[in-house]
């Protein structure tokens, strides 16, 4: 990476008040952008990639029907604010139904009925064949919930106290959910190198029929990456964020004329469990991961063409 570049994205890090660990290139050639990107760093919402990812593996080979339907009961879905998580009565949607709503709305009841279907164990052994040897999806998304109620002393998540309270941020910095060497976990490097796999049609799917990456399309948070740029290219990402401190995106970028780009950005705040920079508003963190990516993406794209 240019020292130029270097130097911008880290001072777009820098304004937001927070650690950065990026990782861009060409999925078809080996030119990157890096910065920390050998960092282990928590997924958050990100890892449903690869829940997506193994869903639609075993639909390749006839081992699940995307039209099968499956009952997701209030009583005993998976805590969240949107979707399906956020509703009062059961609802019965088809896989490939549920996939959208993990995907588009970051979805946790939806994305933790696909894992009961397709098999935690099943989703790390394709990250191991794939050679993501430092990516592990640790649990679902309930195990996440659990794992914060638990720092925290909550017995629901109604129950929740202030995330702005000092003491509530120091016992959640002790959370195994947000501890990057046993969370749901990988490094910017590891996961782009998923999202080129997936991009070229080497992850057990083919390029031409990639459902991953047209619901990776469909994501309604447009405030990070796809945001950050004017159109063309096209851009499919995924973000995710935790409380209180991590908010990250990873997704590909696309001009459309033979130029593509896997782009990962994690982020914590700065001082670690602190409150951001006084002043900055809520959205700066996800408007610096869109600056970043745009950043990191159109250097490389200037120096292939």
């Amino acid at each position: 990476m240019s020292g130029s570049v270097e130097i911008r994205i880290q001072r777009v890090l820098d304004a937001a008040g927070v650690t950065g660990f990026v990782h861009a290139h060409g999925i078809d050639d080996d030119r990157e952008v890096a910065l920390e990107a050998d960092a282990p760093v928590v997924m958050a919402s990100v890892f449903k990639i690869a829940v997506c990812l193994e869903l639609y593996r075993q639909a390749a080979a006839g081992e699940v029907d995307l039209a099968e339907r499956h009952l997701v009961a209030a009583a005993s879905r998976s805590p969240g604010p949107v979707g399906l998580s956020f509703m009062e009565h059961d609802a019965e949607l088809s896989l490939v139904d549920l996939a959208y709503l993990m995907m588009a709305l970051s979805d946790n009841a939806a994305t933790d009925v696909i894992i009961a279907r397709v098999g935690l164990e099943r989703i790390n052994a394709t990250l191991r064949e794939l050679g993501l040897q430092r990516t592990v999806v640790a649990g679902d998304c309930a195990d996440i919930g659990q794992a914060i109620m638990d720092a925290v002393g909550a017995s629901s998540p109604e129950d929740l106290p202030p995330l702005e309270d000092p003491e509530v941020r120091r016992r959640l910095l002790a959370c195994r959910a947000l501890d990057p060497e046993v969370a749901t976990r990988t490094t910017p490097r590891e996961w782009t190198a998923l999202l080129a796999m997936v991009w070229r049609g080497e992850a057990g799917l083919p390029a031409s029929e990639n459902g991953v990456a047209w619901l990776m399309g469909q994501q309604f948070c447009h405030a990070r990456m796809a945001g950050a740029f004017p159109y063309p290219p096209w851009v499919g990402a995924k973000s995710g964020s935790l409380p209180p401190d991590v908010v990250n995106e990873a997704g590909v970028v696309d001009y459309l004329d033979g130029r593509r780009f896997a782009v990962a950005v994690f982020t914590r705040r700065q001082p670690v469990g602190g409150l951001p920079p006084p002043g900055q508003p809520r959205g700066a963190v996800g408007r610096a991961i869109g600056e970043v990516a745009r950043l990191a993406v159109e250097h490389l794209a200037i120096t292939s063409s």
